[in-house]
């Protein structure tokens, strides 16, 4: 989780395709992090230490995060289901986890930039990004999600601008 925010970030981008001017008047308020946000950031971390240390959620029961919450079994169950559902769609594949993309070749400004939850590569060149979301707060559809969307051009315009295999794919930005 990176302390970079674009100016249109990624995870804001429902927000700023329906209204453009909503960046302008909410640049004038103190971004503030709620609990709900934290509690996502954390179930992120635990995400995050599951896929790259090839464990399963249970195993970090009891463990306190960077942000303060502790996992629990709400926390576990929301962040297995994600875990199988990208070590699923992996099929052995390797998984690029919390991989910073940069998307300003198509926002047309610099320093854009997000980080994807994980990205797989298939051998064809085929892009799965996979967002996790911790289910509190806001409701979030994956269905032609624009923060998804987002990431895959900045993963295309890696890709692009040097192709190489999946298992050479290692920073993407």
């Amino acid at each position: 989780m990176g302390e970079h925010h674009a100016k249109y970030s990624p995870s804001k981008a429902e927000q700023w395709f329906g209204c453009p001017g909503g960046i302008a008047y909410a640049a004038q308020f103190e971004d503030k992090s709620s609990s709900d946000a934290n509690y996502g950031t954390d179930g992120h971390t635990l995400a995050a230490l599951c896929l790259t240390e090839n464990k399963p959620a249970e195993d970090y029961r009891g463990v306190e995060l960077p942000l303060g919450n502790v996992v629990d079994s709400e926390m576990i169950e929301a962040v297995q289901a994600y875990v199988d559902i990208v070590r699923d769609y992996a099929k052995g594949r390797p998984i690029l986890v919390e991989q910073r993309v940069d998307y300003s070749a198509f926002a047309g400004i610099p320093d854009q930039t997000g980080t994807a939850d994980a990205i797989i590569i298939d051998e064809d060149g085929e892009v799965i990004v996979i967002d996790l979301k911790m289910g509190k707060g806001v409701k979030v559809n994956a269905v032609e999600n624009k923060q998804l969307q987002i990431y895959a051009l900045g993963v295309l315009a890696k890709l692009e601008a040097e192709p190489a295999p999946a298992e050479a794919v290692e920073d993407l930005v």
